[in-house]
């Protein structure tokens, strides 16, 4: 296993484009999937904001009919949205007042004794248990809470929101807390990720591909480089004569130096043999002509 690991890393360093692969596709690995956490991030984020917009603007309407008359509240049998009247329709409203001295005295104090009133569509529907009760902490007059909490092991959001009305000279502090099924949103966000992680892949698979063009394009020269010096080498050509990036320019014109250099070195090489043996010529001749006149002499 070791020495697999050896070669690969041993052929990793001595391929250029292997490197440039695995480097682009390290940043592609990389990038594109941190870039879609950053989008669902974000996406979540500002779908919470919207919902949580939606559930103020609720609040609103509701704070809109609410009355007062000689210390009780009075509501209105049905309320402008729809879904508040409705039984089980995930979208939920309730009213608490200010803790009492009786429900004070008590040894444990429950929220189901503070409500003043509650929305039809929670009538049917007890959803107000005790680890909601320690989740709603007391709010000062105008502040607002969004949290998230699990209700009868289902996620929703509630929405806090407290005023007080005045009559006369008394003052009548209320919290209105508006309750919404997570469902919508937690398939929502389901559904997004999946087209984001779906169009991630066909993104990623389309980069790849452009990047293994753009390499093949990008070392190209290299190729054409290898080409021509082995025609070279193969004395089909004596110089390199294709045109390259500036990069590659100076490396081609230093080799046709040392080519035109090594060709100058054999021509007079050549010259010399040549020059050798003409003025070998004459010797020998005279050698051959002497000799020849010896064996006549004889």
């Amino acid at each position: 296993m070791l020495t697999i690991i050896k070669s690969f890393f041993n052929v990793f360093l001595n391929s250029l484009k292997l490197r440039l692969m695995v480097s682009l596709l390290a940043m592609v690995v990389i990038i594109l999937p941190t870039i879609a956490l950053i989008i669902m991030n974000s996406f979540e984020k500002h779908m919470m904001r919207s919902i949580e917009n939606e559930l103020s603007a609720y609040s609103y309407s509701i704070l809109a009919v609410a009355e007062v008359e000689q210390a009780n509240l009075v509501m209105p049998e049905a309320l402008i949205e729809n879904q508040f009247n409705v039984s089980d329709s995930g979208l939920y409203a309730f009213i608490s007042g200010p803790i009492n001295h009786e429900i004070k005295a008590t040894s444990e104090v429950k929220l189901e004794n503070t409500i003043l009133w509650r929305s039809q569509s929670l009538l049917t529907i007890n959803i107000l248990e005790e680890k909601l009760s320690k989740k709603l902490v007391p709010l000062a007059t105008g502040a607002k809470s969004f949290l998230s909490i699990e209700i009868n092991g289902s996620p929703h959001f509630i929405y806090s929101y407290a005023v007080s009305f005045t009559e006369g000279t008394d003052d009548f502090p209320i919290t209105l807390h508006i309750i919404r099924d997570k469902k919508a949103f937690t398939q929502l966000i389901s559904n997004f990720k999946q087209q984001l992680w779906f169009g991630l892949a066909i993104l990623m698979v389309i980069i790849l591909l452009l990047q293994l063009v753009w390499l093949m394009w990008t070392l190209k020269p290299l190729s054409t480089l290898a080409h021509e010096i082995k025609a070279v080498e193969q004395g089909r050509a004596e110089k390199l004569t294709s045109l390259y990036p500036v990069e590659l320019a100076k490396l081609t014109t230093q080799l046709n130096q040392l080519l035109t250099t090594e060709q100058k070195q054999r021509q007079r090489y050549r010259n010399a043999l040549s020059d050798l043996a003409h003025s070998l010529k004459t010797p020998l001749a005279v050698l051959q002509a002497q000799r020849d006149i010896s064996a006549v002499n004889q």
